[in-house]
């Protein structure tokens, strides 16, 4: 995606990485589970080829905002379908974790700031039409209802901003992680809106030291 080329472009520069991004299938013209397999299929591909292809292995994964929800749902399917293979890292930038009724700060957040809980409702309306309250508790739709007991989970860096109504979605999902033993880093930027990792350096809060968060987290799993 064009809007993502910056970060794309700083994980290539400063961790050293082959970094390939997914245009996977969007709603309302493609639905669920139209994106998510797109992002099942290119994953199972770089599991496979990706050494021939590409010149190394698949190390890591990583999205924001709806692409954090697919890394964990991607990463989810990798341990069925690939299960000799793992990660080392997964970055998952304000990830959105239950699709349901959603956690408590989307229904707090009340201030302008470039997502809320009512975009949110029109986001998954048009993600999941037709599902009921209960089918989108599915742990194929949200990540947050999966039982992780016995999981091989990767390492992931999980970021957030205080003024973003998904903070809950970051809290409650790293420690799930924690909770089932596996390395969950959480970041939370004061200050720092949805969406806050795209500003330019300097122009919002928290994101030169998000990126940084970034970097050490991908470099130190690297050497």
């Amino acid at each position: 995606m064009a809007n993502q080329d910056t970060m794309l472009k700083f994980m290539a520069d400063k961790a050293d990485l082959t970094v390939i991004s997914v245009g996977y299938r969007l709603a309302p013209e493609d639905p669920y589970p139209a994106g998510n397999e797109d992002c099942f299929d290119v994953a199972e591909y770089l599991v496979d080829n990706a050494s021939s292809e590409f010149g190394g292995n698949l190390s890591f994964m990583g999205g924001d905002s709806a692409g954090g929800h697919l890394s964990v749902l991607t990463a989810f399917e990798l341990l069925d379908t690939r299960p000799k293979f793992a990660f080392k890292g997964l970055v998952l930038n304000f990830g959105a974790y239950d699709c349901s009724g959603f956690l408590p700060q989307a229904h707090h957040f009340d201030r302008l700031l470039v997502l809320d809980g009512e975009i949110m409702a029109k986001y998954m309306e048009a993600y999941l039409p037709g599902k009921s309250l209960e089918e989108r508790r599915d742990p194929k739709i949200s990540p947050f209802y999966k039982d992780l007991r016995g999981l091989k989970l990767p390492p992931a860096l999980f970021t957030c901003g205080t003024e973003d109504c998904l903070l809950d979605d970051t809290m409650m999902m790293a420690t799930k992680w924690q909770m089932n033993g596996a390395e969950g880093i959480v970041r939370i930027y004061p200050g720092a809106p949805h969406g806050f990792v795209f500003f330019p350096p300097g122009g919002c809060e928290g994101t030169e030291e998000a990126l940084e968060d970034i970097r050490v987290f991908l470099t130190e799993r690297t050497g």
